[in-house]
């Protein structure tokens, strides 16, 4: 995250669960719908359902959709 801020990049952070509105700086959004529409690239652990509608964004290690 910290090399991201460096270039001058805005980071947001989608976490359901997380009660806290910033994460080491960045804004936390809870709606994922709010956060596809604010998105350029989202960086992922796994293409899942919920990322289909934006699969051309996902940058993730994933390449079969497993683990």
């Amino acid at each position: 995250m910290k090399r991201l801020k460096a270039k001058g990049l805005e980071e947001i952070v989608y976490e359901s669960a997380m009660p806290d509105t910033r994460l080491f700086g960045s804004e936390v959004i809870r709606d994922l719908a709010d956060f596809k529409a604010r998105t350029d690239l989202i960086a992922a652990n796994r293409l899942t359902a919920d990322l289909e509608g934006v699969a051309e964004q996902v940058f993730t290690r994933d390449l079969f959709g497993g683990d």
